[in-house]
Order: structure tokens, then sequence, then C-alpha cells
């Protein structure tokens, strides 16, 4: 079975693959197509016109050094069980490798930790959850550019955590927005209620809750509490330390 990038006709194979592994709307797989897909940046297992697995990434960095975040692992349920994808990570490493990327950082699925680990992966990053209530009053938030964003996201991050901008940004804010405090930068999603990333003073999230309508949420935030990134080195072996932003 050949692995390669696609090159236009794998499209709707790609997209149905998509769907049957993860369930998104064609509304999402929309915006993901238009917005944060590449086939330089996607690679695919296939013969005679079908896709049987696939993977995405991002480009990200951390301490200088050019990251992949992998993105949406899949495999046709008609071959599974048969180290497709196993094989299709391996090359994938390769190729990064080849492309000067210093490592690979991706956020396994429920119960996937232990399949990445036999793949040379190692836990890299934890978060804590922290239930908030929203205040009586809420705070003068500033919803922000995605440029702006990833500018000041940097300054916030604890250290040594990962820098995402540009095209992760950009296909973030087709389901997400982005809202800046005096002490606080959040990605949420405000109509589904769910908050992506909260960085910063954890004493403004009721304020900030208050803004956005939100009676309560489980908010994420960089902690040691909670698995949630894992990282496999290429070419270099300092292992980076928050993701925040996942696209799941």
């Amino acid at each position: 079975m050949r692995i390669d990038h696609p090159t236009g006709g794998e499209i709707y194979g790609l997209r149905q693959l998509w769907k049957e592994a993860f369930g998104d709307t064609d509304g999402f797989l929309d915006a993901f197509f238009s917005t944060g897909f590449s086939p330089e940046r996607c690679l695919y297992a296939g013969e005679g016109g079908t896709v049987a697995a696939a993977l995405y990434w991002f480009h990200c960095s951390c301490d200088h050094k050019k990251i992949a975040y992998i993105y949406a692992v899949a495999t046709d349920p008609d071959h599974r069980g048969k180290g497709l994808a196993s094989r299709l990570m391996k090359q994938t490493h390769t190729r990064l490798k080849d492309l000067g990327y210093g490592g690979a950082v991706l956020k396994p699925a429920a119960g996937l930790f232990p399949f990445y680990e036999r793949l040379g992966y190692e836990t890299c990053g934890y978060i804590t959850r922290f239930s908030a209530d929203a205040a009586d009053t809420p705070l003068p938030l500033r919803q922000i550019t995605t440029d702006e964003y990833g500018r000041l996201r940097k300054s916030f991050l604890p250290e040594n955590g990962i820098i995402q901008e540009g095209i992760t940004l950009e296909f973030l804010s087709t389901f997400a927005s982005f809202h800046a405090y005096a002490d606080a930068l959040v990605c949420a999603n405000v109509q589904e209620q769910v908050v992506f990333e909260y960085l910063g003073n954890p004493h403004s999230a009721p304020g900030i809750l208050a803004a956005f309508g939100i009676k309560s949420a489980e908010i994420p935030t960089p902690g040691d509490e909670i698995p949630f990134a894992m990282w496999h080195p290429l070419n270099c072996t300092k292992m980076p330390g928050h993701l925040g932003i996942t696209l799941e």
C-alpha cells in the first residue's frame, strides 16, 4: 500500500475517512479543507483510488525549533488491525525529520496514550481544569484577531510552551474566537459554551464567563495534573512543555 502526499484526487476519500473516524460535519470539513489543509502537510495510505489511512500536521515551534503538530490520525475500519497507522506514523516521522522538524507533538484521543508510547512518544504536556461560575459583573473583554492572539500568547505561555500561530489559528478561528483581558487570554466557542484555552490569572475567569454569557465552565489551563500531549523527538531532544491549543 502506497504512502504519499495527496495530489488532489484523494480529497473526497480524505473527507469520507474523516467523517467515518470523527463524525464531524460537512461544514467543519469545508472549513478545514479550505483553511487548514495543505497537501504538503498531509500523508495518506491508499491504493487503487482508496484512502485507507491519513494524517495531517500544522507548523508550530518551541525554543526556536520547528515542530509538527500531528492532527486527525485516522484509519478506515476495513483496514484496521494491520499495523497501517503505525507504518504511516513512522513514515511521517522520517519525512518530518528530512524536512528539518525538531520533533512531533500530538494530543492522543482517550485510550491511545499506550499506542503512541509504542511509537516512541512521551507525555510532554499536562493541564489543569478548574471549575468557574460566572460573576455578577462581566469584565471588559476585547475580541482580538488571530495575529494579535498569536502575538500575545507568547507572553502568556509558561516556560518552554509551544508557540502556535498562522494557519493553525486561522483554522481555529472558523469555530472559535479570541479574547484578551489585562491579565488573561482566552480562546473559546462562545455559542457552544466551550473554553479551548485559558492563559493567565484564573481569578479573572468568573468575570470572563459573565462577559461570554456562560453560567459555568470547566476551564483548561497550564498545569501538572492531566496528561494532555505527547512528544516524539526527531532532530532535537529537548522536550517541549504546554501545547494548549488543540484542534480536536
